[in-house]
């Protein structure tokens, strides 16, 4: 019976949002991913930059492709200097960081009794006893001396998290080693994918780029239609394909929705008779909720924005109520979509179209920009606003805060006119959610034409 259950297909085992999925793993054959990966690993003498999306699947790519081989998994986030890595590395080993060395010390007969009596070689009867010293190893030196020898991969994952500094020391001290035959593998989000080289210039030639493409509609929804079918869930294909539209082309957020329909549905386990989604189930609380609970965190932080001694300047919205800059910014970036990329003239002129006072100035935005920014790197470098500076773009890397920015701010955002339409705010549905001190209002705003928009 117990060796029967295990058997049995379960919702947890099935959809994985958080870990090495089985079932639901999606090869997306048709790109050929794995067998590039694959190649670039078996690249002699060359550091394999693997950059793709945050939480795109990057972790669990490499993973399958090294199924066979041996390697050392580092995660970034844990790190924080040069030695730190090493350290892991020799722990992961299973090399202690102090070896004793002992040495026999000998004496004439006559010292003290506990010492014992040893015949020599020669017939000579003399006491002897052992002394032990403590030695600190060199981590970096006996790892990467054993990596070679055994022919183990180093990787590091997030490899964007390290500091600066330590990033250009490992890099600095793994040339040499990667030449003699050390394989490392990066993982990074797309936007840092170069930091490899631009952290140590002499690396240009020797680092092999893979970038892991963005997920098609297609192929996320092959994770529904096959968990969904392993679970015997029949579920409507327009739905699967919402589901698909509504992850962000992430692999990760489309398997937590499905775990939430099964939630939702009451299916722990694979039951006997089908289950059957209804065609017109209402998903809509569910995204709702996911977007609360995974994206709120990072938003309130970047909400909050940075300490300040004085009150910011609030600008009245179009929508009602009033924003700071930072607010507003937020705003805007949700009425783009939002979208992953965003040029710093599009925010602006979203920054128009829900401000109804005037939009701030080029500095005052920039300047948010930038704090936003820092803000994110504290949080994590892929978990919140990344701004370049130098290609005036705005990136939100992470899938979880572009779902929290569509289904708990963009409703209010998107109160504008767009095109030809006119867009009123009428409240088909309110809600109101009390969080410390602030309350959140959110509405289904009303589209209708100019040519009747006077009759509304």
């Amino acid at each position: 019976m117990n060796a029967m259950s295990k058997r049995t297909p379960t919702r947890d085992s099935v959809f994985t949002a958080a870990g090495q999925p089985s079932v639901t793993y999606v090869d997306r054959d048709h790109l050929k991913i794995e067998d590039t990966v694959r190649r670039a690993i078996r690249l002699p003498h060359q550091i394999v930059s693997l950059a793709g999306p945050s939480k795109s699947g990057k972790t669990v790519l490499c993973r399958k492709v090294l199924l066979k081989d041996q390697y050392v998994w580092i995660e970034g986030g844990q790190v924080n200097s040069n030695k730190d890595v090493w350290d892991k590395v020799c722990y992961e080993l299973n090399y202690p960081k102090t070896i004793i060395k002992t040495a026999k010390s000998e004496t004439k007969a006559g010292v003290s009794a506990k010492l014992k009596f040893v015949v020599s070689v020669d017939g000579s009867h003399l006491r002897t006893w052992e002394s032990g010293q403590s030695y600190e190893i060199d981590s970096m030196a006996t790892a990467i001396r054993h990596l070679i020898e055994q022919n183990i991969a180093l990787v590091i994952d997030d490899f964007h998290y390290l500091p600066s500094e330590t990033r250009k020391t490992f890099l600095r001290n793994i040339k040499g080693p990667v030449f003699n035959g050390l394989k490392v593998i990066l993982l990074s989000v797309t936007h840092r994918g170069n930091d490899a080289v631009k952290s140590e210039n002499e690396l240009q030639g020797r680092v092999t780029a893979v970038n892991v493409p963005d997920w098609g509609r297609g192929d996320l929804q092959q994770i529904a239609e096959k968990g969904f079918g392993e679970l015997n869930i029949k579920c409507p294909m327009h739905i699967v394909s919402r589901l698909a539209e509504e992850s962000q082309k992430s692999p990760s957020l489309m398997q937590k929705l499905c775990w939430e329909i099964c939630v939702g549905i009451g299916v722990d386990q694979r039951p006997e008779k089908p289950a059957i989604l209804a065609s017109k189930y209402d998903f809509v609380p569910m995204c709702k909720r996911v977007a609360m609970e995974a994206g709120h965190p990072v938003y309130q932080k970047l909400e909050v924005g940075p300490q300040s001694r004085k009150a910011r300047l609030k600008r009245r919205l179009k929508s009602g109520g009033t924003a700071d800059i930072y607010r507003a910014i937020l705003m805007a970036i949700a009425a783009t979509g939002p979208s992953q990329i965003i040029k710093y003239d599009d925010l602006r002129a979203k920054l128009s179209e829900i401000l109804l006072d005037d939009a701030p100035q080029k500095h005052e935005i920039t300047s948010a920009l930038i704090h936003l920014r820092k803000i994110s790197q504290d949080i994590g470098n892929d978990s919140g606003i990344d701004w370049d500076e130098e290609e005036r773009k705005v990136d939100i890397s992470d899938p979880y805060l572009r779902f929290y920015l569509r289904w708990q701010v963009r409703p209010i955002s998107a109160v504008m006119s767009d095109g030809g339409a006119l867009v009123k705010s009428a409240w088909r549905h309110l809600v109101l959610r009390s969080d410390k001190e602030r309350v959140y209002r959110v509405f289904i705003p009303k589209v209708v034409s100019k040519s009747n928009s006077d009759e509304e």
